[in-house]
């Protein structure tokens, strides 16, 4: 949905959905400029060296990957809600697609904090890998 779509909304319905792209938008620019942030390196990472820098890598790649479902998830549900919703108010008598729509949205991000937590998982098998 375009900014003149946004403008040109006449009903709530309307004004609910392109708030909802708008939310999605901010969100996915939530999660980018967090992964920004986490990606830079830290005078703890230069300091170290060898398996000790290997080490703090994977440590904070894993702790990203726990946390994934709360600043990379999270920060686009409140958008994907509110276009859902949109829809529905839209057309209340033919609820189908929010619903379908909406669980296959719900599915989907679910299945991306289980692939993290599972990615994580095995990081943390390679680190204890090291200390042997």
């Amino acid at each position: 949905m375009s900014v003149m779509t946004f403008l040109a909304a006449n009903t709530v319905a309307d004004w609910v959905t392109a708030t909802g792209f708008v939310a999605l938008a901010l969100g996915m620019v939530i999660v980018g400029l967090h992964i920004f942030r986490k990606s830079t390196r830290t005078d703890a990472d230069t300091a170290a060296s060898g398996i000790d820098y290997l080490k703090r890598r994977l440590e904070h790649q894993r702790d990203l990957l726990r946390s994934a479902w709360l600043w990379y998830v999270g920060p686009m549900v409140p958008g994907f809600l509110l276009i859902y919703l949109g829809y529905w108010m839209a057309d209340p008598g033919r609820p189908i697609f929010a619903f379908v729509a909406g669980g296959l949205t719900f599915v989907f991000l679910v299945l991306v904090v289980v692939l993290n937590r599972r990615a994580a998982r095995g990081i943390e098998a390679e680190i204890r890998g090291l200390g042997e």
